[in-house]
Parts: structure tokens; sequence; C-alpha cells
């Protein structure tokens, strides 16, 4: 072996300290483990060629056991710094906890894996986009409920001094999460499922569903991407078709299916790419 040259068997225990480091670092849970390995030899072998590369026996072992289609969620509460800056981090981190324990049942009543929870947003998985509309609107509609329900408790019996005497809707939303937002997308997305459980995703669609829901939705709206619309109206019975351009704005659809009333046509740059807003009454209204 010349100098400075390492073996296959070199390479593979270097890979494996690089592996046993990282994990002392504590970036990611050791369900990364298996994939790391792969993806390690991976990208060693991988030198800027992307099209000579992309059909590699390494590469389509990944692909073969980690990708599938499907459709990727996120849901992100409102007004988490306002809160934090009020009431202090650990305050504001028992309602988020306390928020997800009963939101998680919904996701699994609808086919869906929630996978983690990051901050005030929580990432989830579903086989079906329509699975994941009727779970993130539950989910909306259970945000609403609680915060109500935690208003009637506080206000239950309080004293002319305390804040519920005189208080609005300001005054209820300076205290407890009221709304969410959420987005979701479709298509090809790498899977990290140790032991049968799914515990990341990562690709486009992920990238997408993060984007209309933490970015781009408004509280109580649900928003989706161009390979979620396509997938829905194929659920639906419906015809998929080109509804992006300057042209056609109008998405066919029958209102009441999956609970939504109408689909509107969000264009970004001229109709370069759309988003789609889910409507699930006639006025599209958000917040109550």
């Amino acid at each position: 072996i010349q100098a400075g040259k390492t073996n296959a068997a070199e390479h593979s225990t270097l890979r494996a300290r690089r592996l046993s480091k990282s994990r002392k670092i504590g970036f990611d849970p050791a369900d990364w483990k298996r994939p790391d390995m792969a993806l390690l030899d991976i990208n060693e072998s991988y030198l800027g060629e992307r099209e000579d590369f992309a059909d590699s026996d390494a590469v389509s072992e990944f692909e073969n056991e980690y990708i599938s289609t499907g459709a990727p969620f996120t849901i992100d509460l409102g007004s988490f710094g306002g809160l934090t800056r009020r009431l202090g981090s650990t305050i504001v981190l028992s309602e988020i906890r306390s928020i997800w324990t009963e939101l998680a049942p919904i996701a699994e009543e609808h086919n869906g894996t929630i996978m983690k929870s990051i901050g005030d947003s929580l990432f989830m998985y579903f086989e079906n986009v329509s699975d994941g509309i009727i779970a993130t609107r539950a989910m909306y509609d259970a945000v609403v409920a609680r915060w109500r329900a935690k208003v009637a408790l506080a206000c239950d019996g309080a004293s002319p001094e305390d804040w519920c005497a005189a208080r609005d809707d300001d005054d209820e939303r300076d205290r407890f999460f009221n709304t969410m937002s959420s987005g979701g997308a479709y298509g090809e997305t790498i899977l990290i499922v140790p032991d049968g459980r799914l515990v990341d995703a990562i690709g486009a669609a992920v990238n997408n569903a993060f984007f209309a829901g933490e970015e781009e939705a408004e509280h109580g709206e649900t928003i989706i991407d161009e390979g979620a619309l396509q997938s829905l109206l194929v659920e639906a019975g419906q015809t998929p078709g080109v509804f992006c351009s300057g042209t056609s704005l109008s998405v066919p659809w029958t209102a009441g299916d999956f609970g939504i009333d109408r689909i509107v046509t969000r264009e970004y740059f001229g109709f370069a790419f759309c988003y789609y807003t889910i409507c699930f009454d006639a006025a599209c209204e958000l917040d109550p």
C-alpha cells in the first residue's frame, strides 16, 4: 500500500470511527446509524459527477431500500415567539407538550405517523394526501377547542381583579396557544425506518411541506404543493391537470369531498411554480 493511502478495510474502520465520534456529538439519534454507514460509503465515491454517479449500485441499493412515495405534513403553532417572551420557556414548553399529547391520537386515527416535534412544529407522514388534510384540520379544531376550554377554566369564578374580568381576544392569545397552520406535499421521500418505526424523512416533498406550513400558511390555513394537489385530485376521482398558469386558476373540485369546499391557486414568480390553499368553507375563513 502506498504511503498516505488506505485499503478498503481501513476505509471502513475510519468510517466507523467517524460515525462513533458523530454519535458523541449527538446531532442525530442512533436510529440513523445504519443509513449513515451506507451514506458515508456513497459520499466517499461521489466526486461531483452527479450524472454518472446517480445510477451507481450503491445509490440504487440505498434508494430501493429507503425511498417511498407519500405525503409529509407539518403543523406550526402560532405566536410561539410572543408567548415565549411573555410567559417564559418552561410554561410555553408545558403548553406545547400538552398540545402534542392531545394531537398525537388524531394523526394515528387518520393513518399518519408523527416522526418528531421540532420546537413548536410537528412533523408527520401520511400515505395519502387526503388523510393528511383531514388530520391536520382536525388538529386545528382541537387546538382551538383546547384554547377555549383553557380560557373557560381560568376564568370560571375569577375575581374582578383577575385578567379575565375585562379580557378580549388579545388577552386570551397572550396566555395560550390558540391557532396553528399546516402544510403538506407529496412525492418521493427518503424514509428512515429503524425497527419498523418511522423517525425521519428527507426530500423535496419535505422541503415543500415545511415551506407551505411554516413560511406561507397563515394562522388557520392549510397549503399544499403541486404534487399533493395532483395526488388529491386522483384520490377524489378527478382528472389531474395544469392549474399553475395565467389562464387556468380554477381547480375543479366537488365541494364536500374530504371536507374541502374549494382549492385556490397561489402563484409565485409569474407562475414559475404554484402552491394551493385548501378552503374548508365557501368564505375560506382562517382563524375564528
